[in-house]
């Protein structure tokens, strides 16, 4: 049970990532807000557990994981690309249990629902390990060590093939929209997150408190602009 009156910050990480993407922001916001990076089964600690089976299943797996940390402070939740996706549909579950909600929705670098997994040309189980790695690359954010070594390309590999399979298998549904404050994030030269699209996320909350940020940088500005996003998230936490 976390007994700390500090805001608290739940970090979903991207597809491929896990916890320890967000270790820096926990060390740089120490005694202002404190950061719980969630971490998705058969990713980084928890490598030894089955992936998901389907988005659904991330999901409730995330949402376990909130619950079980017993916050009694205020918190928000933060998801960037899968990670954004994943935290709007947790916050979607928890605003419906009517008990501790989050007090903000910081969805970054991915579509709304309604577009979310249209942007990929070709299914993931329709390129080789090579076409993946080159995808991935493209992209940017991860590390070229990584897709250098085979060893450890054997391992990253799977995980990062099963997380773009729930991107594309994500069934959006017409839903009532949440209620809860958003905030979306999207770098200045995201290319498959362009802000005309983004822009529909507004049609997915009734709140009047909801906002878009642009930062610099790619598909990973959350990295390249890091600085300006930690400045903003507490903005929004309304700690500054």
């Amino acid at each position: 049970m976390s007994n700390q009156s500090t805001p608290v910050l739940f970090c979903i990480p991207y597809a491929g990532g896990n916890a320890s993407i967000y270790y820096k922001w926990r060390k740089s916001l120490e005694g202002v807000v404190h950061i719980i990076p969630l971490e998705m089964r058969g990713h980084g600690r928890r490598l030894n557990e089955a992936l998901y089976d389907n988005f659904d299943d991330g999901v409730e797996d995330l949402l376990q994981q909130i619950q079980d940390a017993n916050i009694e402070t205020s918190y928000s939740i933060f998801g960037h690309s899968l990670g954004g996706m994943l935290a709007y549909e947790v916050s979607r579950r928890l605003e419906g249990k009517k008990e501790n909600i989050p007090q903000h929705v910081i969805i970054s670098g991915c579509l709304p629902p309604n577009l979310f997994g249209t942007s990929r040309q070709k299914k993931v189980q329709e390129i080789n390990d090579s076409s993946l790695s080159e995808t991935i690359r493209n992209l940017g954010g991860t590390p070229e060590i990584i897709l250098q070594d085979q060893e450890l390309l054997r391992i990253f590999l799977p995980v990062i093939r099963n997380d773009f399979r729930l991107v594309e298998e994500y069934a959006f549904q017409e839903t009532p929209s949440m209620g809860l404050p958003l905030s979306i994030y999207v770098g200045d030269a995201d290319t498959p997150c362009d802000l005309d699209s983004i822009r529909g996320w507004y049609d997915f909350t009734e709140s009047t408190q909801k906002n878009i940020k642009i930062f610099h940088g790619g598909h990973f500005f959350i990295h390249e602009d890091e600085e300006k996003v930690i400045q903003q998230i507490l903005t929004e936490m309304k700690i500054q």
